[in-house]
This record gives structure tokens, C-alpha cells and sequence, in this order.
């Protein structure tokens, strides 16, 4: 499906940071490496720049189940560093609709940190906090929900974006108007395929060779 190699282990563990994934990526950026030690096989969905620093590109095509959350995870990052922005903090927040771990972790994890960031006014000038997620009814009640009995003006200068579909565009932006944000709008649907760039070490030499995929099981 064109989806990365993480384990659902190593993403569990990644996602208490996801609203930071575009900063970390920018600093990686910077250093020559995103600090990750994960092995990727190589395929018709991967492929190595091949001047240091190294980029691993990764074809995330759009998945075709909604439950099939560790594709929409890395789908929805791919399409906001492609087509918004890949270094903006705090960037892209999937909307998960499953019932994975990391689905319910991460929508239960929303209201609170949400809450922070309204309380505290967290978003600052520039930044752009995007939602979006297999299905953009759910993603359109997400955003009405966690931002409705926010403070007026409280991301004056920021950037809040529905990733969805045009039928819910009104209703969220009716609702998100008083944030004093700047509301935008990316067809979702519209993205059958993102690339998602990673940065890796920096080394002496050429790049090493990436470990062909253990071979299938045998039938008889």
C-alpha cells in the first residue's frame, strides 16, 4: 500500500510526539539526520537521493481503509509536508477512525492537548495546525468540538486547516471563525499519493546497501 515499514510498536511510541513531527523534522534537517535507526526495504515505493545528506522518499498512496490506521497516520503527514508545509510546527494531526491503539490513544490525547494549547495560546504567529483523516465528517466534528468554547482570538496570526472534503468546509469554518486564525482548506480527497521525505545520517562513503526482505515462507 505504499505505507512505511514502522512496527505499530515503534509508531505507539512515536505518537505522544506527533504534533511535533514537523519541528523535529526541521531540526533534524539541519543536523543531517532525523536520529532514527529504523531499516527500510527498498521497493517501487522507496527511493535514496544519493548526495549526503541522504533522503529517504516514500510514496504513501492513499489507503483504502479507513481502519488501516498506520496508513492514514503516515498518508496524512505525507500529504501536509508535500502540499503545505514540511518544517511549520505544530503541522499535521491525523484523525484517526479506528479502533487501533494508536487511533484511540491519539483522539483521547487530542482534547487534552488541544486544551492546552487554547489555554495557553500555544499557537503563535505562523504556525498551522492541520486536521484530517479518513473520513471528513469525523475530522470536520473533531475541529468543531475541541475548538468551540475556545477564547475569541485565541490563534490570531495562525493557520487552522480542515483537510477534508468541500461538503463540511462551511460548517468548520462557521465554527472555527471566532479563533481569529486564518481558515484554510485542503481537498483531501482530491490526493491519491503524497511523498513523504525523511532525512537520514549523514556517513562517510556511499550509501550502504539497505537488506533485501526476508524471503516468503515455504508452501511445501
Amino acid at each position: 500500500m505504499g505505507t512505511l515499514t514502522h512496527s505499530r510498536r515503534r509508531q505507539w511510541a512515536w505518537m505522544g510526539v506527533v504534533v511535533a513531527s514537523a519541528l523535529l523534522a526541521s531540526t533534524a534537517a539541519s543536523q543531517g539526520t532525523d536520529g532514527v535507526a529504523n531499516t527500510y526495504y527498498p521497493g517501487p515505493n522507496v527511493t535514496y537521493t544519493n548526495e549526503a545528506p541522504y533522503k529517504l522518499l516514500i510514496t504513501v498512496s492513499r489507503p483504502t481503509n479507513d481502519d488501516a490506521d498506520d496508513q492514514w497516520f503516515d498518508f496524512v503527514r505525507a500529504v501536509f509536508q508535500r502540499y503545505v508545509s514540511p518544517t511549520v510546527w505544530p503541522g499535521a494531526w491525523p484523525v484517526l477512525v479506528g479502533r487501533s491503539e494508536m487511533s484511540v490513544g491519539l483522539r483521547e490525547r487530542a482534547n487534552n492537548v488541544f486544551k492546552d494549547w487554547i489555554a495557553g495560546r500555544r499557537l503563535q504567529p505562523g504556525a498551522i495546525l492541520a486536521l484530517g483523516g479518513p473520513s471528513s465528517r469525523v475530522t470536520a466534528d473533531t475541529m468543531i468540538n475541541s475548538f468551540k468554547h475556545a477564547p475569541p482570538n485565541w490563534a490570531k496570526g495562525a493557520t487552522l486547516m480542515f483537510m477534508g472534503s468541500a461538503a463540511d468546509k462551511d460548517r468548520v469554518f462557521a465554527a472555527l471563525r471566532p479563533s481569529g486564525a486564518t481558515l484554510r482548506f485542503f481537498d483531501l480527497d482530491s490526493v491519491q499519493a503524497a511523498t513523504l521525505e525523511r532525512i537520514i545520517p549523514r556517513i562517510k562513503g556511499p550509501l550502504p546497501p539497505v537488506p533485501a526482505p526476508p524471503p516468503p515462507p515455504r508452501t511445501h
